[in-house]
């Protein structure tokens, strides 16, 4: 892992300095001759950098699929479980922008921009991250904390973030919440070289979700349901269903029942409160898709 963090640390510390050599002003008069200067190295994070499956477990939860007979829900940090993305391939570029970034990128370009913005478990993927990294840029961005936990962002997204944060994106941020994404630990290596070039600024990796209120908890979840498939216990605490979280929560009925009709086979990004004799309290990506199946409801379990 280290031969991975250095090689993309050298290269991020180049494409730095050549975009900085790049906006210094020319000097007057003819510009003296000079050697060509290298081409800035381009990353593509490589699977043959990725970290093994056990230390990929334990770095950032997945989201899980569930299996009968009420299984524990698969925790992974790489993104082979991407099979429950539109289209069946994990990187999303197709899918179009979550509402709760366009609303975000409307506030950010606004006459106050906010201190601080959550964009959490809101389907976020690394084609979506350029709106909001040119909104970063603007001179009149005032943001201080950053949450963009729990979604869908790999190492190619962490590390255009970081290159941006390196180059004097959001020039007053100090915490970035990123736990939760599909991020190697060769990618959370990148924030340790960001804290010797902006030392104020935190990258949090840890999964949860800041300030999580229960919106709902889990009752009866029935035998071969999309909720037992999905992973989804009696018992579990809702604490983010899509991008609704406490505070724009009202009731089950207004809205959770909504969503679920709008999302018929389609998947809804869940994060629940669970309590288990191994991990005890502990907060757990799930992916949910409501569908009709031999049972009653598009979910086949109760919320109260």
């Amino acid at each position: 892992m280290k031969v991975g963090v250095t090689s993309l640390v050298l290269a991020l510390q180049e494409e730095v300095r050549a975009g900085a050599a790049e906006q210094k002003p020319a000097a007057a008069g003819p510009a003296p001759l000079k050697a060509p200067v290298p081409t800035p190295i381009k990353i593509t994070p490589a699977p043959a950098q990725a970290a093994p499956p056990a230390a990929a477990a334990a770095a950032a939860p997945a989201r899980a699929t569930g299996k009968a007979g009420g299984a524990a829900a698969k925790e992974a940090g790489s993104s082979d479980d991407d099979e429950d993305d539109e289209g069946g391939k994990g990187g999303g570029d197709e899918a179009p922008p979550p509402a709760a970034l366009r609303s975000a990128l409307a506030k950010l370009r606004g006459a106050s921009c906010p201190r601080s913005l959550r964009l959490s478990n809101c389907g976020l993927r690394d084609a979506h991250l350029q709106p909001l990294i040119d909104a970063l840029h603007s001179s009149e961005c005032c943001l201080e904390t950053l949450d963009l936990a729990f979604n869908r962002l790999t190492d190619a997204g962490a590390q255009l973030l970081i290159k941006a944060l390196a180059a004097g994106a959001a020039t007053e941020l100090t915490t970035l919440c990123l736990g939760g994404n599909r991020v190697s630990p060769t990618g959370m290596g990148l924030s340790q070289w960001l804290k010797t070039v902006r030392e104020p600024v935190l990258v949090d990796w840890k999964p949860q979700l800041r300030d999580a209120k229960s919106l709902c908890t889990v009752g009866t979840v029935y035998l071969n349901s999309p909720a037992q498939t999905a992973g989804l216990r009696s018992g579990d605490s809702l604490v983010a269903f899509g991008a609704v979280q406490h505070a724009d929560f009202v009731s089950v009925a207004e809205s959770i029942v909504p969503l679920v009709k709008a999302s018929v086979g389609k998947p809804i990004d869940c994060v629940v409160v669970r309590l288990d004799e191994a991990s005890g309290v502990h907060q757990v990506a799930l992916t949910l898709t409501p569908k009709s199946w031999s049972g009653a409801g598009l979910l086949g379990c109760i919320l109260k």
